[in-house]
């Protein structure tokens, strides 16, 4: 019973209630000024600038390993 609940009941509604909450956050400064540009930087800095450093990371590690595995033979 408690199962079916949790896995029908809570699980059928969290994402559709997550993009509701998102973009009810999201919009809520919709009547400054200027309010695009701001939600669009501070977006890049804690999205994009993460992403890129550990993208890179992972490349400089892959590349890392394969020099190791051709200098194995």
């Amino acid at each position: 019973m408690h199962r079916v609940f949790a896995g029908k009941g809570i699980a059928s509604v969290a994402v559709p209630m997550f993009f509701c909450v998102s973009g009810f956050l999201f919009a809520g400064r919709m009547s400054e000024k200027g309010w695009w540009a701001r939600q669009v930087t501070t977006r890049m800095r804690s999205l994009l600038v993460p992403y890129a450093f550990w993208n890179f990371l992972h490349w400089g590690v892959m590349l890392l390993l394969a020099w190791f595995a051709l200098k194995a033979g």
